[in-house]
């Protein structure tokens, strides 16, 4: 590789376990299936963080860490892991689904820097995605942390359910009081995508990623025009607080370079590490077996990185957040703020362009 690696940024996914089973989730579709037994020990990963701290030394960067899952509120050790994190002077931040933040509040509101909460908009369109009862559950524990010292920020997942209240999403959120609301598309891969991807990575990386079909959808595209006319009116409105937009690429369009395998790796519930939160088919190796540097730095770890770099993997083309790094896809100062114009556009021309293709 060419590129300076320098790691000072992770994800622990602390446990594959959630207590909500949401009807566009890859991970209760099969995509990750996990116990207690396999999850590593709070042990485990304070020994990962201190190598993370000693690599991040060299960078010039605090340490980031993000804890997630499932839902890493169910991590039985969760309270203590954290703050231990967090004394040891990481930039500390969670996703969660909010139901558990009441038991959670004090350690929450004291240690952490940033809190992603996925809600999907009011009570109703939250609900008929995520379950009966589970806004109230969320809003309580949003009330619990009130006092909080970290940054709120909103993921909320545009679907069919709700694509057609897109703009108004933002004010069904604001009496839960969020700093920051970032809406989010759906991702998904068609078949070809998927069985492209699998070909490549079992003779590219030699491991095959059969859970892949639970992102698999083929019917999007009433979906992207409803998305579409849903941007344009966003594009109209004005909130009390920061909101943005994530479009992430469609079947056909070049795939955007990632830079985040140079500088953060995921760490799954078992030990494996890859570099990507949303696909966790590929590993570069288990901390149970070896050091984060020997991975982060390894054969594996590098094939990786070429492979990426060279537009062959498909699942990087529906990546939000990688269109969003410096130097690839849409500007993250065009989606930071409210002109979206560029991206209605970029959504209709794909809408149009797939129409004519199927003819």
């Amino acid at each position: 590789m060419n590129e300076q690696l320098s790691l000072y940024s992770a994800h622990f996914q602390l446990t594959g376990r959630c207590n909500l089973a949401c009807r566009f989730c890859g991970q209760r579709k099969g995509m990750l299936a996990s116990s207690r037994s396999d999850e590593l020990g709070t042990a485990d990963w304070l020994r990962c963080a201190d190598e993370l701290k000693c690599a991040a030394k060299d960078s010039g960067h605090r340490p980031e860490i993000m804890l997630w899952g499932g839902e890493p509120l169910l991590y039985p050790e969760f309270d203590r892991l954290a703050g231990t994190l967090a004394g040891q002077g990481f930039s500390l931040g969670i996703v969660t689904n909010a139901t558990l933040l009441e038991q959670h509040a004090d350690i929450v509101c004291e240690f952490l820097d940033r809190i992603f909460v996925s809600i999907d908009g009011g009570r109703a369109d939250h609900d008929a995605m995520r379950g009966a009862g589970v806004y109230d559950r969320a809003a309580a524990g949003l009330s619990a942390i009130r006092k909080r010292r970290g940054k709120l920020i909103f993921l909320c997942t545009v679907s069919d359910l709700n694509v057609d209240r897109m703009a108004e999403l933002p004010d069904s959120l604001m009496e839960v009081n969020p700093d920051e609301i970032v809406l989010q598309p759906l991702i998904y891969l068609s078949k070809r995508e998927i069985d492209d991807y699998r070909s490549f990575s079992r003779e590219f990386f030699g491991c095959d990623y059969p859970e892949l079909t639970a992102w698999q959808r083929e019917d999007d595209l009433d979906y992207r025009k409803r998305l579409a006319e849903g941007v344009k009116k966003l594009d109209e409105r004005k909130f009390p607080v920061p909101v943005r937009f994530t479009p992430h690429g469609y079947s056909g369009e070049q795939v955007c370079r990632c830079r985040l395998p140079l500088h953060h790796v995921h760490i799954r519930h078992d030990g494996a590490v890859g570099f990507c939160t949303d696909y966790f088919g590929f590993s570069a190796g288990n901390v149970r077996e070896a050091s984060l540097m020997e991975i982060f730095s390894g054969s594996r770890a590098n094939r990786f990185r070429q492979a990426q770099a060279s537009g062959c993997l498909s699942i990087c083309r529906h990546c939000p957040w990688c269109r969003q790094q410096f130097g690839s896809g849409i500007p993250a100062d065009i989606l930071y703020h409210y002109d979206f114009k560029n991206i209605i556009n970029e959504l209709c021309e794909r809408s149009e362009k797939n129409l004519t293709d199927r003819k």
